[in-house]
């Protein structure tokens, strides 16, 4: 008999007592997206030419997906969409079997969680990672901003034990290190190239260029160059902030894009708290993947 797919929304309240919307599903967070949509991710059907993009949200997804779009059109003049369209816990299955090859999916679970055919169709996949510090300041603004998913209002300060305790959209940081970690270890026949944040903003146009080869593509000479200026966050931003306004008229996934952030939000007390709970945490996990603190 196949397993029930329980769901309800959860009212996650932070240190100060401020509300965090979630949805519960098989007893996971998620963000109030189609539930029907989530529960039917592991049979969604898979192309060996798919690049499926894959990342803990605020990761830089909306960034990585455009430039992988990019690289695959070999050319910068792509349609102007949003990456919900190719996201496979919001997207119905229909339209996303709809869409041309060489499709980029791409999405924010766990490595367990995919659709069963990536173990036997091994499309490419790009694992994003970034500053978790970062991370957790630009997840405390996603979640403020959008107002109607979250209904949330409170305090960084509040919002970073939520963060830490995994009590978000997604679940738990760490836990999404430790499954894609494991999932190189554990299958090493799959096509997995980890790409960092930090690295890309520091050296745009070589760590592209490492993108392009592991999906086999010869870019032209200028096509990394033009990739750069057309998804540097201020051309995104100008472009495609049109897609997630707050109700101030700002954009939502294109805040600042910046390196380091989260100094302007971290005092000594939280900069100390994330500091033991990362160490702690972070000591059981065996990663191959990097960030720059």
């Amino acid at each position: 008999m196949a397993a029930t797919c329980d769901m309800e929304l959860e009212h996650v309240k932070d240190k100060g007592g401020a509300t965090l919307t979630l949805q519960v599903i098989n007893g996971r967070y998620y963000p109030t997206f189609p539930a029907d949509v989530i529960k039917n991710i592991g049979t969604l059907k898979i192309r060996e030419d798919d690049v499926i993009l894959a990342g803990y949200l605020k990761a830089g997804t909306h960034w990585v997906w455009e430039i992988l779009r990019m690289l695959l059109a070999g050319t910068t003049d792509v349609p102007l969409q949003e990456k919900d369209m190719g996201m496979m816990e919001f997207m119905e299955q229909g339209i996303l079997d709809e869409l041309p090859s060489p499709r980029v999916l791409n999405t924010h679970i766990l490595f367990e969680l995919l659709p069963a055919e990536v173990l036997t169709k091994k499309p490419k996949i790009v694992y994003l990672t970034r500053n978790p510090k970062d991370t957790a300041v630009s997840m405390y603004h996603h979640n403020k901003k959008l107002w109607s998913y979250y209904q949330y209002d409170g305090q960084f300060g509040d919002y970073l034990h939520l963060f830490l305790d995994g009590k978000v959209d997604y679940g738990s940081w760490f836990e999404h290190i430790s499954s894609w970690s494991a999932a190189i270890k554990e299958h090493p026949e799959l096509r997995i190239k980890g790409v960092n944040y930090e690295e890309l903003s520091q050296n745009p146009q070589q760590t592209i260029l490492e993108m392009a080869q592991f999906l086999n593509l010869t870019p032209s000479e200028d096509l990394i160059p033009q990739i750069c200026q057309a998804c540097h966050i201020d051309t995104m931003r100008e472009k495609k902030a049109q897609f997630d306004l707050d109700s101030e008229g700002q954009a939502i996934m294109y805040r600042k894009g910046l390196v380091g952030d989260w100094k302007n939000y971290f005092n000594n007390e939280l900069n100390t708290l994330f500091d033991d709970v990362y160490h702690k945490k972070m000591s059981a996990i065996d990663t191959p993947f990097k960030w720059h603190f």
